[in-house]
């Protein structure tokens, strides 16, 4: 059901639509991967649904669908938890998969804390 039309049914793609629409006028819309507020173009949900939907400015989405496509062309996948759908490849220093490989997502690099310290590290330096 539509929150802004009274009694108007929406299929899901509609009502995501509006929803986005309605938590960016209210300035509580953020992207999930870079934090912007405002979108170059339109708001996209991320194809990755492991923690839920996640709202992606438009930027960060053509992102997504670059890295997803390279890591389906060349078999790469996460070393923590598989997937081939991120924003960004990392490599990690403390984690290998069974190949010896070390390419890590940017969810399973942002959840590590081992990682987070480090990137907040270079980040001041």
């Amino acid at each position: 059901k539509s929150k802004l039309h009274e009694g108007k049914d929406l299929c899901t793609r509609c009502y995501e639509r509006e929803r986005r629409e309605r938590l960016q006028a209210s300035g509580t819309l953020k992207c999930w991967c870079c934090g912007a507020r405002h979108s170059s173009s339109k708001w996209r949900t991320s194809k990755d649904k492991s923690e839920g939907k996640k709202d992606l400015c438009n930027k960060c989405y053509l992102k997504e669908c670059r890295s997803t496509k390279q890591a389906m062309e060349s078999g790469k996948s996460c070393c923590v938890c598989s997937t081939q759908i991120t924003t960004e490849w990392k490599e990690s220093a403390y984690a290998k998969d069974a190949n010896g490989k070390n390419d890590i997502c940017d969810q399973c690099f942002r959840r590590d804390p081992a990682h987070a310290g480090a990137a907040a590290a270079s980040l001041e330096g």
